[in-house]
């Protein structure tokens, strides 16, 4: 599981999400699982309320977490 503190560009997101090998989860507080991957109504959510705090994400093909990484680590940087 990849935790990602500091939200990076939502539309971003979206697109690393929809281009990855295997399935990208939103792991709720519960341990629930919610697949990312061409989830419109998710998306939808996200763009509209702009979510704070910190997103839980568990990746189904571990060649997708680099990618990620390398995400947040931009965004962290570009603050």
């Amino acid at each position: 599981m990849l935790r990602i503190t500091k939200m990076p560009d939502v539309t971003k997101l979206e697109e690393m999400v929809n281009e990855s090998c295997g399935n990208v989860y939103l792991v709720l507080s519960d341990d629930d699982k919610i697949s990312l991957k061409g989830n419109e109504d998710i998306w939808k959510f996200m763009k509209a309320t702009k979510p704070e705090g910190s997103l839980d994400l568990s990746f189904e093909d571990p060649r997708d977490v680099r990618p990620f990484i390398a995400l947040m680590m931009n965004a962290k940087y570009a603050a």
